[in-house]
């Protein structure tokens, strides 16, 4: 199988099927390379979610509203 940034990416994140995880879940065991993508993939989605998550709890203003429910 080739392992493909996209894929250890989609692996860290818990977004493969039972059959690929496991498949790439073997890789990263036997691998040192691929387990170090695979952390420094976690570790940037750690950041990039302390840094944008609280985004999701502010308020949307008045004019941002009326302009998504303009016919």
């Amino acid at each position: 199988m080739n392992i493909t940034d996209e894929l250890l990416a989609a692996y860290a994140d818990n977004e493969l099927d039972a059959a690929t995880r496991a498949e790439v879940e073997a890789a990263v065991a036997h691998d040192p390379a691929l387990a170090a993508r695979v952390q420094a993939h976690r570790e940037l989605r750690t950041r990039l979610s302390s840094a944008f998550d609280p985004v999701l709890d502010e308020h949307v203003p008045e004019r941002l509203l009326a302009a998504a429910n303009a016919p």
